[in-house]
């Protein structure tokens, strides 16, 4: 028989954010999706923002049952979220005239015998034959070969040959047969010029691997490289390519680099339940790249506002260990707390204490399409008091095989999936079922579930001085046992459930979905001593999940369903500030006596520096 004892948990799902480029792309003839970094449900995670402090109480299932899970503090990551990362690098190319006909070219005719290509190293002749083979030994024009020409580069520059040309050189046409001269572009030298701190010797051999080999230049080999500086720590990248004087097709790569060595943000919201606040605020501050490890260490603190009922500390680091992108990432954390309000009495007092470390390798990088690996060990010891006696004894030791993905498409859109495998270890001292007062009665820390979570952004129509998008996520896990309170699925809070405080819900398995209608633009008028500037997003949003638990006695499922609108303003480029209204349909806060589905107005305000 099982008994629920404490709903005390964070979300394991791997919830995530699409992200767009906050600029368009530019040069290398590739024009980028017309998407704006505005239409963004919540600011970009951090790569690291593991713990989640998880607190839990009761002392025996009777108190435990009568705990709300509102009260039980949890801070989602959500809650400590510093402003997007900095735009994916320029990519720059010197302009080079395209090879027309000449005059009259259409006039002069002869009947084709024959092709030469001169200079041809990445196909086989047979691949590029098809180009005129259907027009040998027919009547073609001096114009027909130009086309010929052209359509070949086409095909170098659509797989990726983007500095490759091919030219009609000038010659005299003897027997039909013609020669074309294809110049396979390649970088002969990177610069790398600015500032990357320590890790400068990093940053050059990042860009230096663009030149390797000597062969013809490819994009994908420039956009990744180009794209893992810019994701160092505190680094951004931008490339330029202008032709070496004298040395055909030959050309050279400048990589400028630019450092903020220190940065940090704020954040202030709402969303707590009442029993933990509901206002908060958390402040981080980290180094970037003062070693050859490109390293960023930081430090986050997080508190309920005027009250100690939750808090965290955290210190983390992100160390980057090859050219290659292959990264360390680190963290410890502490968090007390102390429930408030009608559970004063009760004497609640909690404490999480976790560390942990995740491998993440980029297996493609590029401005289309990425894919990420990753490893990940998770430890977490959990403990709670009430009037003066355990109630609470969690261990858990988790080891999560990770991926993610997203596709930026011709419809205009960016789909991202996210997938997990986790894995509780019977490993240092972790629960085992056998121990006085777990979160959950029957569950231990040997587990095995899966997560998954995909979101597709769609732009619509453009409106105005602005454009419509469609933001839909979908996400669920699934265990077939029961889970301790820490790996459950949660509904309610920032994502799925806004209008419910997070938390509200959970279960051992789970399917949530969120759409959320988006209006993005921006208020320019001309005011005096210049210009007012605000980009803004108007939204809608629905959101409904559903929870099941694996328990004998617990309800079989439970679920929600919420709506609402708010409004996003991005202020100079540094800071958001959100008003949104939202509205419990289906079901009773938890954290309210009184008229429990009232809407709730939230506010939130996260700045960087």
């Amino acid at each position: 028989m099982m008994t629920r004892r404490v709903r005390a948990h964070r979300s394991t799902t791997g919830l995530f954010t699409p992200r767009l480029p906050s600029a368009p792309a530019r040069a290398l003839n590739l024009p980028a999706l017309a998407l704006p970094a505005l239409a963004l449900p919540a600011l970009a995670l951090p790569a690291l923002a593991l713990p989640v402090l998880i607190l839990a109480a009761g002392t025996g299932p009777a108190l435990a049952q009568s705990v709300p899970d509102a009260a039980r503090p949890s801070i989602a990551p959500e809650a400590i979220t510093p402003l997007p990362p900095a735009a994916a690098p320029a990519f720059e190319v010197a302009p080079a005239p395209a090879g027309s006909p000449p005059a009259g070219a259409e006039t002069v005719t002869f009947t084709l015998s024959g092709v030469a290509l001169d200079g041809v190293t990445a196909y086989g002749a047979d691949e590029l034959a098809g180009f005129y083979a259907d027009r040998i030994g027919k009547t073609v024009s001096l114009a027909d070969v130009f086309a010929i020409a052209a359509a070949i580069e086409a095909y170098y520059r659509a797989d990726g040959y983007f500095l490759t040309r091919v030219v009609v050189p000038a010659q005299r046409i003897e027997g039909g047969r013609i020669q074309l001269a294809v110049v396979e572009g390649y970088i002969k030298s990177v610069a790398v010029v600015g500032d990357a701190g320590g890790a400068q010797d990093l940053v050059e051999a990042m860009a230096g691997r663009i030149a390797e080999g000597g062969g013809p230049a490819r994009l994908d080999a420039l956009e990744r490289q180009l794209l893992l500086i810019n994701d160092l720590p505190g680094l951004s990248a931008r490339g330029t390519l202008s032709p070496v004087a004298g040395e055909r097709g030959a050309s050279q790569l400048t990589v400028e680099v630019t450092r903020k060595a220190v940065d940090g943000f704020v954040t202030f919201d709402n969303r707590s339940s009442r029993y933990l606040g509901p206002w908060s605020a958390s402040a981080g501050v980290g180094a970037n790249s003062f070693t050859a490890l490109a390293e960023r260490v930081e430090v986050v603190g997080f508190s309920s506002l005027f009250s100690e009922r939750q808090r965290l500390y955290q210190l983390s680091g992100a160390f980057t260990l090859n050219e290659d992108g292959l990264t360390l990432k680190t963290y410890a954390s502490y968090a007390p707390g102390e429930p408030g309000g009608r559970l004063s009495q009760l004497d609640l007092q909690t404490e999480a204490t976790r560390f942990g470390f995740a491998l993440a390798y980029p297996v493609l990088r590029g401005r289309q399409t990425n894919l990420n690996a990753g490893l990940a060990f998770d430890w977490l010891d959990e403990d709670g008091d009430a009037f003066g006696g355990a109630v609470l004894h969690d261990r858990l030791r988790v080891l999560r095989f990770t991926a993610d993905a997203d596709h930026r498409d011709s419809l205009a859109g960016v789909t991202r999936i996210e997938a997990g495998l986790h894995l509780g270890l019977d490993l240092f001292d972790a629960s085992s079922g056998q121990e006085p007062n777990p979160s959950r009665t029957g569950a231990d820390g040997t587990f095995v579930k899966g997560t998954v979570e995909i979101s597709r952004l769609q732009r619509l129509f453009p409106l105005g001085d602005g454009a419509v998008d469609l933001l839909l996520l979908a996400a669920g896990q699934y265990s077939e046992g029961p889970l301790l309170a820490d790996e459950e699925f949660r509904l309610g809070g920032y994502r799925f459930g806004r209008g419910y405080t997070p938390g509200e819900i959970s279960g051992d398995r789970a399917l949530a979905a969120s759409a959320e209608l988006q209006f993005t633009s921006t208020l320019d008028e001309a005011v005096e001593g210049g210009r007012f500037h605000l980009p803004y997003q108007l939204y809608a949003f629905y959101d409904a999940g559903r929870v099941w638990d694996r328990g004998v006695d617990e309800p079989g499922s439970e679920s929600l369903t919420a709506a609402g609108a708010g409004v996003r303003l991005f202020v100079a480029e540094t800071a958001r500030a959100e008003v949104e209204l939202a509205k419990p349909l289906t079901r009773d806060r938890n954290d309210r006596s009184d008229d429990e589905r009232r809407p709730g107005l939230f506010f939130r305000l996260v700045t960087s520096f």
